[in-house]
């Protein structure tokens, strides 16, 4: 349903500031080692969930109680394995999966220290070189890494590995998983969970943001592709009712790796199971573009800003289950960092208007956003410029619902005299 709203800053900043007071009541603390669980409340402590909310903290500026702890936490947790004759040493998940090193847990962690500029980097950055360059699975279209040192090629894996070697430098490893990567797409030039597999907007998302962070611009023929399908997989899914359902494959989806035994180094069966928020991925891939896609990226911004007073961000596949999880509030977080960024030098009141049809429509504000600058520009009397503001806004409200009714007038006339208000406030 069509829709007008605002989004208040100090809506932002309070966001925010619960969300990591929520976060430091669910710090779990044993023994003089410190972290955080995937699935928050539950008392325990996880590799990858310590290592992604370390850096929730480090993108937001925010002080992390008891750092020595959290990092004495993942020392302990580190661990070796004799692969292929040699010795490599890597982080597993814990409480989950097989009880050995695996690639995305070693590459969150490597993320954490990098992000936290700690003296460990060095040393951590040749485990993990060596780690990735010793569980690679090499191929004719290239290199590629499973979840585990022994289970087959995925594309979330790899694409991780991918981010964590750019940051390395090792260029050759790097096109080699590139040149993987590309085979690996399917006939809509995007992305799926496994090679050729068919794509979902999850991997694409995933896919987006290893290559951008390989070196790829947006103008690359092969981003262009992935974004175009992003783009139309939006589409059908805010025009399709069936596909809103809560469970459609870009509200949440659930990914699960069978992880088969592994005799040479003790592993029963076991299984990994990945709780993805695809249109998150999804606003995060398209921010790789923001010159284009940025209207999209806000309106997907704004929505996770309000529904954390109606979810506190729990994931739609966990609706009944009583933990919130350490993904889930990354991926909201991520998505809201450019706007918090945008506006943490300026805390004064002030309001951000969206006009959105289920996010889509919201593509024809990009222009608006310029429009408004020059109206806050101009020197004019207040009644002319609620004129002018009013004039705009039901102009462009009536391009983007296709049609207007006295309520979108109304509302549209409230947002222009209170932004007016708010105006003359700040200048004085």
């Amino acid at each position: 349903m069509a829709r007008i709203g605002l989004i208040l800053k100090e809506d932002l900043y309070r966001v925010i500031d619960e969300a990591f007071e929520y976060l430091r009541s669910q710090q779990i603390t044993d023994a003089g080692k410190s972290g955080w669980h995937q699935f928050l409340e539950s008392g325990k402590i996880g590799n990858v969930a310590t290592a992604q909310i370390m850096i929730l903290y480090k993108y937001f500026n925010k002080h992390i109680s008891a750092l020595e702890s959290c990092l004495a936490f993942l020392e302990a947790n580190r661990k070796s394995i004799f692969w292929q004759g040699e010795k490599i040493s890597g982080w597993s998940y814990v409480s989950s999966g097989p009880p050995v090193p695996c690639i995305e847990p070693t590459c969150w962690v490597f993320w954490a220290y990098q992000h936290l500029i700690l003296p460990q980097i060095q040393e951590i950055e040749s485990d993990v070189y060596d780690f990735l360059k010793a569980t690679r699975i090499e191929s004719r279209e290239g290199c590629s890494w499973g979840f585990t040192p022994w289970t087959e090629a995925r594309i979330s894996p790899t694409c991780t590995a991918l981010r964590v070697l750019s940051k390395i430098g090792d260029r050759q490893l790097v096109e080699a998983t590139i040149r993987w990567l590309l085979a690996a797409r399917d006939s809509q030039n995007a992305w799926g969970a496994s090679s050729n597999n068919i794509a979902t907007p999850t991997h694409t998302s995933l896919a987006i943001r290893a290559l951008k962070d390989a070196g790829y611009s947006p103008k690359n023929p092969v981003l262009v592709d992935a974004y175009s399908f992003l783009i139309e997989q939006f589409k059908k899914w805010i025009t399709t009712k069936q596909a809103q359902a809560y469970f459609s494959h870009l509200s949440g989806i659930s990914e699960i790796i069978e992880v088969p035994a592994f005799s040479t180094l003790s592993i029963n069966p076991t299984r990994i199971q990945y709780y993805y928020n695809p249109i998150l991925l999804l606003a995060d891939a398209l921010s790789t573009d923001l010159d284009v896609y940025l209207p999209i990226v806000e309106t997907i911004a704004f929505k996770a800003i309000n529904d954390w007073d109606s979810t506190r961000w729990k994931h739609p596949w966990l609706k009944e289950h009583k933990h919130l999880t350490s993904w889930s509030f990354y991926d909201h977080m991520l998505i809201i960092k450019p706007f918090y960024q945008l506006w943490s030098g300026d805390k004064r009141a002030g309001i951000l208007y969206y006009i959105s049809s289920e996010g889509m429509k919201s593509l024809r504000l990009g222009h608006a956003s310029r429009i408004f600058k020059i109206i806050k520009k101009l020197k004019v009397p207040f009644f002319l410029r609620v004129t002018l503001t009013i004039s705009i806004l039901v102009a462009l409200a009536y391009l983007v619902l296709d049609t207007m009714d006295l309520k979108a007038i109304i509302i549209t006339i409230v947002l222009s005299v209170i932004s007016n208000v708010f105006y003359d406030f700040l200048k004085k």
